[in-house]
């Protein structure tokens, strides 16, 4: 935090050598815990990405990491961005709420997201309303939330229309009604993926699995809302933000596999565009055959571990069926 306030201070001539300089460091002196999400990420990437080139692209993505850690920081003074962003497919976002019931913009997973992503609804006046945990930021610590994670929280609320936060003691289920309540005024909210989501479905990506929450896919079928992908990435000077077109209406929990692999393919398309600029060490997204490594990390189903625990099946919405709609949609690191 520190150096970040010292690099902010210093001209920008100065401040783009330094930030090389940090993010060779980077790669030379990984610590322990670094090194292992290193040799998950190259069994990950592309292979053109993970042999001999594997360095000078780790450089740049520690670089475009650095660049929005400042991005944050700056934010977080109260400064203007000093950023240019354009943002493709607004015209989606419109034609949504033309219907009256809102829209669900899912994030994905970028390295400049989700700051740069409520910028730009922001300059459109399509500020948005957004769902997080209150470990949402750097720590997961109540010391840490109170006083790193705010710094992300401040830079963030700046764009935004609300946001609503899942305490460390509430049920998700009052943030979730919420969220319909939001939708049926017929506003955009925004989501990232969540690492802590009751129902995951794996689908390939890479060379690796992505496994992807089903929840806000019930969230926008119980709202008839469309749900639109969103993908950030820097072009030289400027930030593209794309609204991706709908994904297919999940009309059948046996119909999730097949739009969780519609997502995948759409996502890996800009992936191959920009990939030093993508969250590579996601915990949704590990190698093929890590559901063990997975299950360690506490990623794994929650319905199988209450089964295995004896404990019963989440609660769903008091007005909904037998199957719960919001099973699986806990998310744990939103806009």
């Amino acid at each position: 935090m520190v150096a970040g306030l010292g690099l902010l201070a210093l001209p920008a001539a100065w401040r783009e050598p330094l930030l090389d300089r940090l993010a060779r460091r980077k790669v030379g002196t990984p610590s322990a815990g670094y090194a292992r999400g290193l040799a998950r990420m190259r069994a990950i990437l592309p292979p053109a990405l993970a042999g001999r080139d594997f360095e000078p692209f780790l450089v740049r993505w520690n670089r475009h990491r650095l660049g929005y850690e400042l991005l944050v920081l700056r934010s977080a003074l109260g400064r203007p961005p000093g950023i240019r962003t354009e943002l493709r497919g607004a015209h989606r976002i419109h034609a949504a709420l033309a219907r009256g019931r809102g829209v669900l913009l899912w994030a994905m997973p970028f390295l400049y997201a989700p700051l740069v992503p409520a910028l730009a609804t922001w300059r459109e006046g399509l500020a948005t309303v957004a769902l997080s945990r209150w470990t949402h930021g750097y720590s997961t610590t109540r010391v840490g939330s109170a006083l790193l994670n705010r710094v992300r929280v401040r830079a963030e609320n700046r764009f935004l229309r609300e946001r609503v936060v899942i305490g460390r003691s509430h049920s998700p289920l009052v943030s979730l009604r919420r969220l319909l309540h939001e939708l049926g005024y017929n506003r955009p909210v925004a989501i990232l993926l969540a690492s802590t989501a009751d129902h995951l479905v794996a689908t390939p990506f890479a060379r690796g699995v992505l496994r992807l929450p089903v929840g806000p896919l019930r969230l926008a079928r119980k709202a008839d809302c469309p749900v639109l992908p969103v993908h950030c990435w820097r072009e030289g000077e400027r930030f593209v933000v794309e609204i991706d077109a709908p994904l297919p209406p999940l009309g059948r929990e046996r119909d999730a596999p097949a739009v969780a692999a519609e997502l995948a393919r759409r996502l890996e398309a800009r992936v191959r565009r920009v990939p030093d600029q993508f969250h590579w060490m996601h915990p949704l997204l590990g190698p093929e055959g890590g559901d063990a490594e997975h299950r360690a990390h506490g990623l794994g189903s929650k319905s199988s571990k209450r089964k295995e625990e004896g404990r019963g099946p989440p609660p769903s919405l008091p007005d909904d069926d037998e199957r719960s709609q919001l099973s699986g949609f806990q998310i744990s690191s939103t806009l």
